[in-house]
C-alpha cells in the first residue's frame, strides 16, 4: 500500500517521522518537510514503517549527501541533512526522551553543543567482512555493502581499508570481522581481526606485509574465540592537550578526537573546581574525564567495570604523574 506523506520530524534511530489517518510511520532516510509517498512495510496497532517510493516534493532542509552508498548502506541515516539540522533534531531527541521516560523538565537542557568536523571525524570503525568484502550491512539485513571509504571515518582509517584489501589474505572467509583504531593526535592505528573459525594464516607474515603497505599500523590483533595473537602493540597513545592517554584495544575510547576535546574544556568550566573537592566518576574509562579533573580536584575516585579500561586509568594516571587519583573496579552500583 503506498500512501501519501508529510515528514514532520526525526526519531531516535534516524527515520523520519510522518502520519497516516493518525498513527505515526517511521521512514529511513527522509527528512522533515518531505511530501512523499510512502510503501508501508510493516503495520502494527501502535505504529508503521515504510520506505520513500516517490518525492512529491522534496523537502528544502535536503542536500546531496557526500556518500554515494547513503541510503544503501546501514551505517549512516542523516547524511543527506545539514549538520545544524542534525544537530537540532539530536537535541529534541534528547528532551523528548526526558521529558517521556524520565519525567524531567526539559527546559533544563542546555544546548547542543556542534562537533568541530561533521566529517572524517570517526577514530573506530568496525567494519563486517564477509569472503573478500569489506563493508557495513545494509539497514536491517545481513547483505553485507563493500565500502571503498567512509566519509565519517578519519583519513587514515580510510588509507587502512584501502591496504587492507591490498595485502588481504587469499582464503578470508573465516573472518567476520574488522575493526580500524587510529589515534589522530600520533598519526598511527591498530587493527583487530575477529575469525569465525581457526586459521592456518600465518599473522605475523601477514603483519608484515600489512606494515610495508601502511606504516602506520603499530599492532594487528587476531581474536579467535576468547583467544588473542598479537603482532606489535596492542593498545594507541593519544596526546589530548598537556595530557597523554593510553587506550588498550577493546577498551572503550571517544571516537570524535576534538570533539572529547570540547567536551573536556567545557566539564572543567561547569565544573570550577577549586582544588580541595572529592569527585566521584561513574563509568570513568580509562580516566578520560578523571585525568584533567584530578588535575585541579583534591581527590578523584573512578569507577569503572572493565578490566582493560581501569588497567588504562591507572596507567595514565602514572604517565601524566597525578597521584590523586583512585580507580576501582566494580559495577557502578556497587562500587
Amino acid at each position: 500500500m503506498d500512501v501519501s506523506v508529510k515528514i514532520e520530524s526525526l526519531s531516535f534511530g534516524g527515520s523520519g517521522v510522518g502520519r497516516i489517518s493518525g498513527k505515526v510511520v517511521f521512514v529511513p532516510y527522509s527528512a522533515p518537510g518531505d511530501n512523499i509517498k510512502v510503501r508501508v512495510t510493516k503495520d502494527t496497532k501502535g505504529f508503521a514503517e515504510g520506505d520513500i517510493v516517490e518525492f512529491i516534493s522534496a523537502s528544502p532542509l535536503r542536500k546531496e549527501p557526500p556518500c554515494p552508498l547513503h541510503s544503501i548502506c546501514g551505517g549512516c541515516q542523516w547524511l543527506h541533512i545539514p549538520y545544524k539540522e542534525q544537530l537540532k533534531a539530536k537535541e529534541e531527541i534528547f528532551k523528548d526522551t526526558l521529558r517521556r521516560i524520565g519525567k524531567i523538565d526539559p527546559s533544563i537542557v542546555l544546548p547542543a553543543q556542534p562537533s568541530p568536523m561533521d566529517l572524517n571525524y570517526r577514530s573506530r570503525v568496525q567494519f563486517k567482512v564477509l569472503e573478500s568484502k569489506i563493508g557495513f550491512y545494509k539497514r536491517e539485513s545481513h547483505e553485507l555493502v563493500e565500502i571503498p571509504e567512509c566519509p565519517l571515518a578519519h583519513p587514515l582509517i580510510n588509507r587502512i581499508l584501502k591496504g587492507l584489501r591490498d595485502v588481504w589474505p587469499p582464503s578470508p572467509s573465516s573472518i567476520a570481522r574488522v575493526d580500524i583504531n587510529v589515534s589522530p593526535s600520533e598519526g598511527n592505528g591498530i587493527v583487530s581481526i575477529y575469525l569465525s573459525q581457526r586459521s592456518d594464516l600465518d599473522f605475523n607474515s601477514f603483519f608484515r606485509r600489512l606494515t610495508t603497505s601502511i606504516p602506520e599500523i603499530t599492532g594487528l590483533i587476531v581474536h579467535i574465540a576468547r583467544e588473542e595473537k598479537i603482532s606489535g602493540s596492542s593498545y594507541l597513545f593519544s596526546q589530548e592537550r598537556e595530557f597523554r592517554f593510553r587506550a588498550s584495544e577493546g577498551s572503550f575510547s571517544q571516537v570524535n578526537y576534538r570533539q572529547n576535546l570540547n567536551m573536556k574544556d567545557y566539564i572543567l568550566s561547569m565544573a570550577d573546581l577549586k582544588g580541595d573537592e572529592t569527585v566521584l566518576e561513574l563509568y570513568s574509562g580509562g580516566g578520560n574525564f578523571t585525568i584533567p579533573i584530578a588535575s585541579r580536584a583534591g581527590k578523584v575516585i573512578g569507577i569503572e567495570v572493565g578490566k582493560s579500561s581501569i588497567s588504562d586509568a591507572r596507567e595514565n594516571a602514572r604517565i601524566n604523574n597525578i597521584r590523586n587519583a583512585t580507580f576501582i573496579q566494580a559495577t557502578s552500583e556497587k562500587g
